[in-house]
C-alpha cells in the first residue's frame, strides 16, 4: 500500500499555475494591439464586463464601482482616450474585432497609410485577436455587457432603424439605451 502523494512546494505552484487552481497566478491584463485591459475578478459568476473606449470615464467609475460589490469579470481599457495605439498610428478598438472592421478603422483614423501598412496592422490584429475574444466571451449561459457612455449625440434614434426589434422603455431619454446581439437577451430586457 502506497502512503499519500508528497509534493514539493515547488510543484504545487507549478501545477497549481498552470491549471488555474492558485488565482494569484491568474493574469491581471490582457491585451490587443494597443489596448491594455486590466482585469478584475470577483467571485465566480458567468457575467463578463468590457469597457473599450478610455475616454468613457463616466462608464469606467461605474463599472469598477460595480465589479466591487457584484461578481463578474471586469476588462477595462488602462488608456484614457477613445482610439488606442497600433503601429504608428491609431484604431478605435470597438472596431478590432473583425477584420472589416479593423481595415475600415485603420483607413478612416489614419487615410496616410500606404496599403502595405493597413496590411501589417491587420496581421499583427489576426495573429492576436482570438486570445483576446476567448477571454472576453462568457462561458454558457453567461452574459458580456459592453459599457459606454455617449456624450457625443449617439442615440437609440441612430440604431432604431437598423434594429430587428426595438423597445423604447423611456423614449424622451434617447441617450440611455442597451443593444442586444441575442434575442433572448432583449426579450428579457425589453420585458
Amino acid at each position: 500500500m502506497k502512503g499519500p502523494v508528497r509534493w514539493s512546494r515547488r510543484e504545487f505552484l507549478a501545477y497549481g499555475s498552470i491549471f488555474g487552481w492558485l488565482p494569484f497566478f491568474r493574469a491581471r491584463h490582457i491585451a490587443l494591439a494597443g489596448a491594455r485591459f486590466r482585469i478584475f475578478r470577483n467571485g465566480s459568476s458567468r457575467r463578463r464586463y468590457l469597457l473599450i473606449h478610455g475616454n468613457e470615464e463616466t462608464a469606467r467609475e461605474v463599472l469598477t464601482r460595480h465589479i466591487q460589490s457584484h461578481e463578474g469579470i471586469g476588462y477595462v481599457v488602462e488608456n484614457h482616450t477613445r482610439n488606442v495605439a497600433i503601429e504608428s498610428g491609431t484604431i478605435d478598438p470597438n472596431r478590432m474585432f473583425s477584420r472589416v472592421g479593423a481595415e475600415a478603422s485603420l483607413k478612416k483614423l489614419n487615410p496616410d497609410w500606404p496599403a502595405e501598412k493597413v496590411a501589417a496592422a491587420l496581421a499583427l490584429l489576426d495573429r492576436e485577436r482570438e486570445k483576446l475574444v476567448r477571454a472576453l466571451l462568457p462561458p454558457p449561459g453567461g452574459l458580456l455587457i459592453a459599457l459606454h457612455n455617449n456624450s457625443s449625440g449617439y442615440s437609440v434614434n441612430d440604431e432604431a432603424p437598423i434594429s430587428d426589434e426595438r423597445s423604447l422603455r423611456e423614449p424622451g431619454n434617447p441617450h440611455a439605451f442597451y443593444l442586444c446581439t441575442d434575442p433572448q437577451d432583449f426579450k428579457i430586457l425589453s420585458a
